[in-house]
């Protein structure tokens, strides 16, 4: 998901691990820690937009990292403490520094599981993106909630004040672990919404005498109200939309022509066939003439909908990517920027469409 959310669940962990340890330091290290796996895309400015896109979400999301880099840390930090005389690192040991980094890493690639991206978590044995999509990369109704109670916690004394001892606030504790309760059944619930609509989406398409070869139900932006059923036939997509508010259940498909013979110049391309493998084969081909007598082909990802006019199938696609072949047969790769600027009116007409409108 979105950093921010990665941060706050991290601080949360590193709460739970640490925080009667070294107080206030545990969310710090937990938030370093659920912010680690993104860290790959420091690499970006070397990688051209196939391999940033097949290198994000892969080795540094894996359990195989979380394995290798947390006893790394913990090490680290216990060196530090020890070596160094740093206080706030000498009140841990190297085992319960390994287990903040090791939560705080995993625990970030499980939450991208149910994104709409997915990740890689057991690469390099598998490069497949598990992904469960129901719950989009970025949700304020998981986010904000869970903040609110991490900010609480944080400010609330570390100890319990009038102790002879030092006797840890629990108070701290339950607000972090309600927080982490209320964003995994926020979670629980996108699965199970998803569940619910998908036999309403194969009424509708057995209804409308749509021979599908397999469909992709995922939720759309900023809620786990609203999903989206990309089905794919023979010769195309059927995309269409279902609320889990709606009063009624028939369901209006906008088809897309899949246009795949347009890349058969190209298509045995090693990167292409890498660009076609990151869409999970979601996509669809335009083809057109570019300058200096260039070929451009465009692959339309249809796994993340459409901008302005998604409702009737004539927006622009959230991820487009265009391949461009010179006169010469060298091909270039770069992402298509969108224009955001209606983005506003964007998000209300998804939610007005996911309350039933």
């Amino acid at each position: 998901m979105d950093s921010l959310t990665q941060i706050v669940l991290g601080a949360a962990v590193g709460e739970l691990i640490a925080g009667r340890k070294i107080g206030n330091q545990a969310m710090l290290w937990g938030a370093v820690a659920g912010t680690i796996p993104d860290l790959d895309v420091l690499a970006n400015p070397f990688l051209d937009i196939v391999q940033e896109l097949r290198w994000h979400r892969s080795f540094m999301h894996s359990i195989l990292f979380a394995f290798m880099a947390a006893p790394l840390l913990g090490w680290l930090f216990n060196v530090l403490g020890t070596k160094y005389k740093l206080k706030f690192l000498s009140e841990m040991s190297f085992w319960r520094w390994t287990h903040l980094f090791f939560w705080g890493m995993i625990t970030h690639s499980w939450l991208d599981i149910f994104t709409t991206w997915g990740t890689k978590i057991f690469y390099p044995f598998s490069e497949h993106g598990y992904a469960l999509k129901t719950v989009f990369v970025v949700d304020f109704f998981y986010t904000i909630p869970f903040l609110v109670l991490l900010l609480w916690a944080r400010f609330l004394p570390v100890f319990k004040k009038n102790s002879y001892s030092k006797s840890y606030n629990t108070k701290r504790a339950f607000l972090v672990w309600f927080g982490v309760g209320m964003s995994s059944f926020y979670l629980l619930m996108g699965v199970i919404n998803q569940q619910r609509v998908n036999p309403i989406f194969e009424e509708n398409l057995k209804a409308q005498n749509v021979d599908y070869l397999r469909y992709d139900t995922k939720t759309t932006p900023l809620n786990i109200l609203l999903w989206n059923n990309i089905v794919e036939t023979e010769k195309g997509y059927y995309s269409g939309y279902y609320s889990v508010l709606d009063d009624k259940t028939e369901i209006k498909y906008h088809y897309f022509d899949k246009n795949w013979q347009l890349l058969d110049p190209i298509k045995d391309k090693k990167k292409v066939q890498q660009l076609i493998e990151v869409t999970q084969g979601y996509y669809i081909v335009e083809k057109k003439q570019g300058k200096n007598n260039t070929t451009i082909y465009q692959i339309n990802d249809l796994r993340f909908g459409q901008l302005d006019g998604w409702q009737n199938g004539n927006g622009d696609f959230v991820f487009t990517y265009l391949i461009t072949e010179d006169k010469n047969g060298n091909l270039s790769f770069e992402q298509k920027r969108n224009k955001f600027d209606e983005g506003f009116e964007l998000v209300g007409q998804l939610f007005g469409r996911a309350l039933g409108k």
